[in-house]
């Protein structure tokens, strides 16, 4: 055997390597999504029962159960943004494109239009509470003013914040507010907390 017949079956033997291991991280990474999806349902169904919903179907991305708990919306989902005309305002935080927590709740009454982040971000409208503003940051969209906002957050509102662990994006705009979580672990206590806060912003609690 030549010299440039062992390089060759090196690097045949290389790619061949590469090719195996490249397929054992595709498969560990939807093993791992798939895992946090189920991680996310489990607690979804504390929630569902303890608030009187139910499985809705299996219509969710791959096949995953979707839950309704009165007309929200639970599922895991790597497609956000089903309302056209707020699809641009709804993204994944990082650019993977992760499997996420959505819940989607009917507004029944006008709501300014916004959106509510975990953390201090640029553009915030600070609401004088000084905890609340530590820890979230309220961006009114399309020129809603501040002060329409503010009488939405009060005291429950604030307490049922505070209760959320992660990082949470509520998003009013149209007929829908939409709560996305990125990364689908969910704390059945923190995901009631959303769920009531989504609902008092839709008019509903």
């Amino acid at each position: 055997m030549q010299p440039r017949d062992l390089v060759f079956f090196a690097a045949a033997g290389l790619v061949v390597l590469m090719v195996i291991g490249f397929g054992a991280l595709l498969v560990l990474s939807v093993v791992g999504k798939a895992s946090a999806v189920s991680t996310a349902q489990q607690g979804w169904a504390m929630v569902v029962q303890r608030l009187g919903g139910h499985l809705l179907d299996r219509g969710g991305p791959l096949g995953t159960p979707r839950f309704k708990v009165g007309d929200a919306l639970l599922l895991a989902t790597n497609i956000v943004g089903t309302d056209r005309n707020i699809e641009h305002r709804v993204r994944p935080i990082d650019t993977s494109n992760d499997w996420k927590t959505y819940v989607l709740v009917p507004v029944k009454r006008p709501v300014p239009p916004f959106e509510l982040l975990s953390g201090r971000h640029v553009g915030g409208a600070p609401t004088g509470h000084p905890g609340f503003d530590a820890a979230w940051t309220i961006r009114p969209l399309e020129g809603a003013r501040p002060d329409a906002l503010f009488p939405l957050f009060d005291t429950q509102v604030l307490d049922a914040l505070s209760a959320l662990r992660g990082h949470y994006q509520l998003y009013s705009g149209g007929a829908h507010i939409h709560a996305v979580r990125p990364g689908a672990e969910t704390d059945p206590n923190a995901l009631a907390a959303l769920l009531f806060v989504c609902r008092r912003f839709a008019g509903d609690a």
